[in-house]
């Protein structure tokens, strides 16, 4: 994994600053914060799966919205959008956390266009957060060979 772009992944929240923010700043979940915290100890790169964006850069700048990604329609929509993203970011890994399963979807179906390998963790709230920190320490420690 030497010198390799791992882009780890998590899903939006329902809680949001108002106005326009970068990705990474704008939601207000634990989850978010947590799973943030780890990429920067790790200085992997942060990105979230929006239900408005698709896959975006923790960099871009947003706008707060209200939407939840509820079905596979949706979820193809957003397939586009974010492929371009994913191509812009250009990862040679994605790593995603989070049980939601339509988030989940986008990011699989967007990383199997791009032959992207994608790596999921995670279930109910905050479940496989060990996991998920453990899979992380393990490619830091092989690129530290």
């Amino acid at each position: 994994m030497k010198n390799k772009k791992i882009l780890v992944l998590t899903y939006c929240g329902k809680k949001k600053l108002q106005g326009v923010h970068k990705a990474k700043d704008i939601y207000l979940s634990n989850r978010i914060k947590a799973v943030r915290k780890i990429c920067e100890k790790f200085n992997l790169s942060f990105g979230i799966v929006s239900a408005k964006y698709g896959i975006i850069d923790g960099e871009k700048e947003i706008e707060a919205y209200e939407k939840i990604l509820e079905n596979e329609e949706e979820v193809n929509i957003l397939v586009p959008t974010s492929v371009e993203n994913l191509k812009q970011i250009n990862p040679d890994l994605v790593i995603f956390f989070g049980a939601a399963k339509m988030y989940r979807l986008l990011v699989k179906k967007s990383c199997d266009i791009l032959k992207i390998p994608v790596e999921f963790y995670g279930f109910g709230i905050m479940g496989g957060f060990k996991d998920f920190i453990n899979r992380l320490k393990q490619i830091k420690n092989k690129e530290n060979i």
